[in-house]
Parts: structure tokens; C-alpha cells; sequence
């Protein structure tokens, strides 16, 4: 390999130490900085406008690069690029999901990586079944899907990993969105507040665009498109929609909620043609080469960094 582009993504950007449970696993600001350190001492830091020219034209990259990604639009990003990616110079691409914007109402993923991360495990446990409706409380996973648990959630005791499977791949979306905003207002805390505590706003949003940032999309509510069904026109409309008010443009790229190939389009070129995206971004894979399709880039998140460089850094050899 010559020359190629290395999409990185980030989520939570905060101290670890706020969390006495697994729930939020975030990097904390001083390691994210030494990795964007790291990545700037071997690789050339793309902007969002040449990591398209490259993957969209072919136009060649001062060297082999990263462009950095953030998924959720949380306000974790905006800290992030005005405290360490500004100042480097760094332009990365934020990807939005517009329902805490325009209904202020947080997505269920986030509440229940709050939740957990604020609960003793088997407290967490228990105050999830009491608030599920009867059918799903009382709901036994079949012997597949218990394995299926145990080798997804390889690090968690077999019953906390079980709730983690219910949650993330048998609970319907509405009924999880409904549950996790019940135990939110049963502690106390006004979801309104929540997303004003955990989101960006739109004008936050024009200023990330405005300092030569970019904006993506991310679907509404943080569903995987493969799970909006006959909802995805409107559904996607909403996001763009929201996100060009917010900046004074449509999104030109999108990432897909949860990026591995179950939560893929069956067609993304296809997918982005009918939305209007030039570039689409997975969960999958590492280096992107100009031959690769625009629309399912590959890409890594932050844990993933230093095996894929220390393997690029072979390869040069």
C-alpha cells in the first residue's frame, strides 16, 4: 500500500473516572490528544474536502492519512474541537442525529449507556425488568441467543450480558425508548435537561461548519437503517432537514448507526443517491483505497489505532 486514508471514529470524550460502572466507556481528552499526537507524527490529517476528492475523484492525498469522525453529535465533540482539534489545526467530520434537536428527546442509546453507567449492574438489571412491559418481562432467551450473548459480551457476567443482548437485539426500539425514559424520570432527571446536557445544539453545529468542520448525517433517532422499514423517506428527510437548518447546507456525508454489516443498507450507493450523500461511512474494515465504493467507507474507532498503524508501519518497511 502506497497511499490510503484512515477513517477514525470517537463517541464519549470525557473522564473515565465520573463512572463507577461499565456503561460509558469514553477516552479521556488527554489520551485523545496524544493519539491525535500519534496520528500527526505518521500520517497526514485530512480535511473532510480532500478525504472526498480523494475517495470521490481519485485525487491524491499528500501522503497515506487520517480524517477523524465523531458519531452521535454529542457535546463531548465540541469541546473536543475547541480545546484539542483547533488548536492542531485538525478538521473532522461530525455526524448528527437530529430527534434531541428538534423534539428534545434523547436517544435510547445514550440513556441506557447512562443508566448503566450511573447503576450498580444487577440494580440496573432489576429496575429494567420491573419497567418492561409483562410480555418482555417475562421473556426468556432461547438457548441461541444466550450463546449468541455470551460471545458477544465476552467481558460481562452471563446475566449482565443477557440484559445487554435483550437491550441492543431483541427489544423493539420504541418499547426500549419508552423503558429507559421511565427509569430517567424515575430518578428524577427531566429528559429535556438530559439532551441539553448531552447534545449540541444547532448553533453549535453552524460554528463547527463555520471553523471548516463538516456535518453529517446519522439517521433521526439513531436507528439502524436496515430498521427504518417504510419510515425511512420521512425519517431521513427529518435528519437533513434539521442538519441544513442547523448549518445552512444538507449533509454531504452519512454515517450509519452502528456501521457493521447487519445495520447496512442492502445497496448504500443506492441508499445515498436516493438521500443525497456523496460519501458513506461503516463500522468495518480499515484503509480506504480511492477504488473503494464512496458509499461504505470503511473505518475504525479509537481502540483500534495503534494495531492498525503499528501494521501499516510494517508494510512500509
Amino acid at each position: 500500500m502506497t497511499q490510503g486514508l484512515l477513517l477514525v471514529n470517537f463517541h464519549y470524550v470525557r473522564d473515565p473516572g465520573l463512572y463507577a460502572h461499565p456503561g460509558i466507556h469514553p477516552i479521556s481528552p488527554d489520551a485523545f490528544r496524544r493519539q491525535m499526537e500519534q496520528l500527526a507524527s505518521c500520517l497526514h490529517m485530512a480535511t473532510p474536502d480532500e478525504a472526498e476528492a480523494y475517495v470521490l475523484h481519485g485525487k491524491e492525498l499528500p501522503r497515506s492519512s487520517a480524517l477523524i469522525t465523531f458519531d452521535d453529535g454529542l457535546v463531548d465533540h465540541e469541546r473536543t474541537a475547541m480545546d484539542i482539534l483547533d488548536p492542531m489545526g485538525i478538521k473532522a467530520v461530525f455526524f448528527v442525529c437530529s430527534r434531541p434537536l428538534t423534539e428534545h428527546r434523547a436517544l435510547a442509546v445514550h440513556k441506557v449507556h447512562y443508566l448503566r453507567a450511573m447503576t450498580e449492574p444487577s440494580r440496573f438489571r432489576n429496575e429494567l425488568l420491573a419497567a418492561l412491559p409483562p410480555e418482555w418481562r417475562i421473556r426468556q432467551l432461547t438457548a441461541e441467543e444466550r450463546a449468541s450473548a455470551a460471545r458477544t459480551y465476552i467481558y460481562d457476567r452471563p446475566e449482565h450480558g443477557e440484559i445487554k443482548y435483550l437491550l441492543n437485539s431483541l427489544l423493539p426500539e420504541d418499547v426500549l425508548d419508552q423503558v429507559t425514559s421511565t427509569m430517567l424520570e424515575n430518578r428524577g432527571i427531566d429528559e429535556r435537561a438530559f439532551c441539553a446536557e448531552t447534545y449540541m445544539d444547532g448553533r453549535t453545529l453552524r460554528s463547527l461548519e463555520d471553523r471548516g468542520h463538516c456535518i453529517g448525517a446519522h439517521t433521526h433517532d439513531h436507528r439502524a437503517v436496515t430498521r427504518l422499514g417504510d419510515d425511512e423517506d420521512r425519517h431521513m428527510a427529518l435528519n437533513i432537514a434539521t442538519l441544513a437548518e442547523a448549518t445552512g447546507r444538507p449533509p454531504n456525508w452519512v454515517s450509519y448507526p452502528y456501521g457493521r454489516d447487519w445495520a447496512l443498507p442492502a445497496d448504500p450507493a443506492e441508499f445515498c443517491k436516493r438521500h443525497g450523500f456523496s460519501v458513506g461511512v461503516t463500522l468495518t474494515g480499515q484503509w480506504v483505497q480511492p477504488e473503494h465504493t464512496p458509499f461504505a467507507l470503511d473505518r475504525i474507532n479509537t481502540n483500534e489505532v495503534d494495531r492498525v498503524l503499528s501494521d501499516h508501519e510494517f508494510h512500509r518497511r
